[in-house]
């Protein structure tokens, strides 16, 4: 298999143990392990992480337990060591949804920069949903909501030529995929399977601050005018208007 396509896979963490141990198990378990370079990133974590990430170094390709200064900051550390063909971001306490979905992936047709599959959102143990990737990435989707990264495998070129931005807090996912979709006009394809389960609950899940830093960004890319028109297009009194409103 190693001749064969690699996949890097990336999980950063902080004193998340019992997050962090489920998100190993799911990307160990993998039946094409083989074509898996797996990094994981530990922000200095003082709850046990970093003896659990011991006790299974020689399945990684490589990992680190230090102090960094935030998620994307973690997230960068993690892309400056990847040699895979295409790179997938598994955060600790989220799941790759089961054995197969590396396998799945590589039996795809690839030559394209960007694939999107479904995630499970985990609410609680009793409250799950499915969040479907589009067929087609627009403008309108970033605008009034977004894709999921977890869900995302980004081709190695398009995603190291920006990285992510760490003077942002939330949404410099969200801006990658602007970036990518909007102004590079990246390829795309849907995947047909869920690619993971994404606990819910981070920081992006928060409302206010998600939509000012978006704010921030979009007027990095458009003038106000088009963000107006932007806004007008996506119908429904949604709750993004009205944040936008308010910060404008």
């Amino acid at each position: 298999n190693k001749g064969e396509m690699e996949i890097s896979i990336i999980t950063i963490n902080y004193n998340n143990k019992a997050g962090l141990t489920k998100t190993l198990k799911s990307v160990l378990e993998q039946d094409a392990y083989t074509n898996i370079e797996y990094i994981v990133i530990d922000g200095g974590s003082t709850d046990g992480s970093r003896e659990t990430i011991e006790k299974i170094e020689d399945k990684l390709a490589y990992w680190v337990s230090e102090s960094d200064s935030g998620i994307f900051n973690a997230m960068n550390k993690g892309l400056a060591k990847v040699t895979g063909d295409y790179i997938i971001f598994i955060n600790s306490g989220d799941t790759l949804y089961d054995k197969t979905v590396i396998s799945q992936f590589l039996s795809v047709n690839r030559d394209l920069d960007v694939y999107i599959g479904d995630t499970v959102i985990e609410y609680s143990k009793e409250r799950k949903q499915i969040w479907k990737s589009p067929d087609n990435v627009s403008m309108r989707q970033l605008f009034s909501a977004s894709v999921s990264h977890q869900a995302t495998f980004f081709k190695k070129d398009i995603i190291i030529k920006y990285g992510f931005d760490e003077s942002l807090k939330i949404v410099s996912d969200w801006k990658l995929f602007l970036q990518l979709f909007m102004k590079d006009n990246c390829t795309y394809e849907k995947l047909p399977f869920i690619v993971c389960t994404f606990e819910w609950g981070g920081i992006s899940s928060t409302d206010t601050c998600n939509y000012k830093e978006r704010y921030s960004v979009l007027r990095t890319f458009y003038s106000d005018r088009e963000i107006m028109d932007f806004n007008s297009l996506v119908k429904g009194g949604t709750k993004e208007e009205q944040l936008f409103k308010e910060i404008n």
